[in-house]
């Protein structure tokens, strides 16, 4: 299981909806049912196929063939965590676009379906700490250890994200985008793969966010960005009270 994306979703659910998916795995559902559920819970951003060059050549040394990693798919990851090296989406000879189906068509991944060149061409890519931050938990994540994105601990995020919104107004979402390395809301939301009004709400609201790759990001940002940073103003315990009571009675009212 720790090489599909499933740990990364369970790993974001509420206890008894983690039972829930998790029973069905047990009593053996069909797959085509548990996928449909698990992807009413993410919202995926399109990508293109992503390969490293290195863990390629690595596979057909090992196996004769190579693999995709699902983590080289995941909206935001640019770079391989095993090697450092900027991931390719593209034949760097003619300019064809790699594709999910070119395993299927018996085309090595690596290799252009068009001319078979195996000269790739590598992503675009700004180091960010936001983006060390997002591979780093996403990595972990695919293996079932980021407890930050957990319920209980996202929670505490929230409340301090929605404290700091009435504190710092706007600065806050400024904070975030700079997080990213980015000049804009909109090309940092795309860092990650969420919708901007996700993060929005979540930023100024402190309303829990609806996409698995909106959790990661949020995650990242509090934990690396926000948990520990010099000069943003104290946690008000009053209001973090009041603001926790009545998000607790949002979600009991709309099943959040």
């Amino acid at each position: 299981m720790k090489f599909t994306s499933l740990p990364l979703i369970v790993s974001t659910l509420t206890e008894d909806r983690e039972k829930a998916l998790l029973s069905k795995l047990n009593v053996r559902e069909p797959a085509a049912a548990v996928l449909d559920e698990v992807k009413a819970m993410t919202y995926r951003a399109t990508t293109k196929f992503r390969i490293c060059r290195s863990c390629v050549e690595a596979d057909r040394f090992q196996y004769g063939l190579a693999f995709a990693r699902v983590l080289h798919q995941i909206p935001g990851i640019r770079t391989c965590s095993t090697h450092d090296l900027l991931l390719e989406t593209a034949c760097g000879d003619c300019g064809k676009e790699y594709d999910f189906g070119d395993s299927r068509r018996g085309i090595l991944p690596g290799r252009c379906r068009g001319c078979h060149s195996e000269k790739g061409l590598a992503m675009g890519h700004d180091r960010s700490p936001g983006y060390a931050a997002f591979s780093d938990i996403v990595m972990r994540g695919l293996l079932g250890r980021a407890p930050e994105v957990r319920p209980d601990r996202l929670l505490i995020a929230l409340e301090r994200f929605a404290n700091l919104s009435a504190a710092l107004g706007p600065d806050l979402v400024k904070m975030f985008t700079s997080f990213w390395g980015v000049d804009c809301f909109q090309k940092a939301c795309d860092c990650i793969g969420a919708k901007p009004e996700e993060i929005w709400r979540s930023l100024v609201s402190g309303i829990q966010p609806v996409s698995v790759f909106g959790a990661y990001g949020l995650a990242s940002f509090y934990e690396s960005g926000v948990k520990n940073a010099p000069g943003l103003p104290a946690e008000d315990v009053l209001n973090a009270s009041i603001r926790a009571f009545v998000l607790a009675q949002k979600r009991s009212r709309f099943g959040w």
